[in-house]
């Protein structure tokens, strides 16, 4: 029999079990099961122990256990013992090391002792990540001394500002330094004010040449000397300061197009500046188009056109629908009053400001491929939406755009003409208005007919017009 000695030391990293339990297993004469059996612990515990895994080891109880069912001396399992409660406080203890290490969200100044938030400090030079048995730690910019800063103190008001001034900077100040490291410079509103007294002379000095310029084109200049009138108004005399304050005015009457253009305008200048602004820049600004609900056609800025807007008030149907809801409980969440969806609609509009583009950069010459290329579609597709634009438009530009845009309006009329646009298919356009009850004229200007036309196809027989007394009308989708 092999007798079982304890190693010398007890801080030993290596287990004394990797020795003992094939010595006892040999002695006994059984194998690893009978021998997990009879000590009352499990097989794999017993494997890691003879494999000298120190990771997970057992409880001290655990291993009484074992010790005593091998009948081991007691000199050795008290050294067993010792050894596996020195091993488990040092795993413990470095456990609780790396968890500070690991899990620490703030950090502390090492200068003032102040914690901050750990995302907020660990991307600065003075940062310290935490390690076994030290938490995180920085020094504040404030803390820091902060040597590259020089102290400004308004001679004013006597603010105090801490900043970072460049060597170049410095030697433009340096009769302004009043000790090392601090100067003596105004701050902004105090600088502007200083600046401002420092003008007054000059605009002064203008103002007068000024006006000794205008009083010699006023009415005054021939029965007053234009020095009395000056020194008797800065002497406070109210009638020379009206006659100053009046000639004064008299600079600034005529239009800002009219002081700054001293020759003859441009035939050409004012019309290459509108093209560029109205069909190159301002499409891509423009927002706000959409279809008339009434109508189905074009309209910027608001939701119906004007017209269509007063028919579609007027109607039956809209003041039945406004009297029950004046008088109905379902108040919150109502809808607009909108007339139904005329048949002709088809499918609903998309990509109109889009399609706007297109049509205005194509109409001052720009290619297809150009267009397509720069809005990553095809060519049908861009030909395809400027058709569209086209079907949209109404008979004439200002029931597109609000009124105030006269010049852009001619321009488009110019380059593309909606008076004579003859757009087919809008028949039932005109019986669907005529039966809200629009006047014929209205509904030509709306859709670019004639009025004859206009009277034509609604004398025509091709269904029943809406509005007639075999007719019901169109009926409103229930709230």
């Amino acid at each position: 029999m092999i007798a079982e000695t304890p190693a010398e030391n007890v801080n030993s990293p290596v287990s004394p079990l990797v020795e003992w339990l094939p010595r006892a297993k040999a002695r006994l004469g059984v194998t690893w099961g009978r021998l997990a059996n009879s000590s009352g612990i499990s097989i794999d515990t017993i494997r890691r122990l003879r494999e000298g895994n120190n990771r997970n080891l057992p409880r001290p109880e655990t291993l009484r256990r074992l010790t005593s069912a091998l009948d081991v001396p007691k000199d050795f399992a008290d050294f067993v013992l010792a050894w596996l409660v020195q091993c488990r406080t040092s795993r413990r203890s470095q456990r609780v090391h790396q968890s500070l290490f690991v899990h620490v969200r703030t950090a502390k100044c090492r200068v003032c002792s102040r914690v901050e938030s750990l995302s907020t400090v660990r991307n600065r030079r003075t940062f310290v990540p935490a390690g076994p048995g030290r938490a995180a730690s920085f020094i504040h910019r404030d803390c820091a001394g902060q040597p590259g800063k020089v102290t400004l103190i308004c001679p004013q008001c006597g603010q105090v500002r801490r900043v970072y001034m460049s060597k170049r900077r410095k030697r433009s100040h340096q009769d302004q330094m009043t000790s090392p490291g601090t100067y003596a410079i105004p701050c902004r509103p105090c600088n502007v004010s200083l600046q401002g007294r420092r003008q007054i002379a000059r605009m002064n000095r203008e103002l007068v040449h000024r006006f000794r310029q205008l009083f010699r084109e006023s009415r005054y200049h021939r029965k007053y000397d234009v020095d009395v009138i000056l020194d008797r108004a800065r002497l406070g005399d109210p009638k020379a300061k009206r006659i100053k304050q009046e000639v004064l005015s008299l600079g600034y009457k005529a239009p800002w197009s009219e002081r700054r253009k001293s020759g003859p305008s441009s035939p050409v200048r004012g019309q290459a500046i509108s093209k560029g602004q109205l069909f190159l820049r301002w499409p891509e600004r423009i927002k706000g188009l959409c279809l008339c609900p009434l109508c189905w056609l074009l309209v910027h800025g608001r939701k119906y056109h004007p017209i269509c807007w007063k028919t579609w008030m007027k109607s039956r149907e809209f003041q039945r629908e406004r009297e029950r809801r004046r008088w109905s409980v379902k108040k919150p969440g109502r809808s607009p009053i909108d007339p139904p969806i005329a048949p002709f609609r088809g499918r609903p509009a998309k990509q109109i400001q889009q399609k706007y583009v297109w049509f205005m950069r194509r109409l001052v010459g720009t290619p297809v491929t150009t267009i397509a290329a720069e809005a990553g579609v095809s060519k049908p597709t861009v030909s395809i939406g400027i058709g569209d634009f086209k079907r949209w438009l109404p008979g004439s530009w200002d029931l597109v755009f609000r009124a105030g845009t006269e010049s852009a309006i001619q321009l488009r009329e110019t380059r593309f003409s909606l008076q004579h646009l003859s757009v087919a298919g809008r028949e039932a356009r005109v019986r669907w208005l005529a039966g809200w009850g629009m006047r014929q004229e209205d509904i030509g200007r709306l859709v670019g007919y004639p009025v004859g036309r206009v009277e034509g196809i609604l004398r025509a027989p091709v269904g029943t017009v809406r509005g007639s007394p075999d007719d019901p009308g169109p009926t409103l989708a229930p709230l």
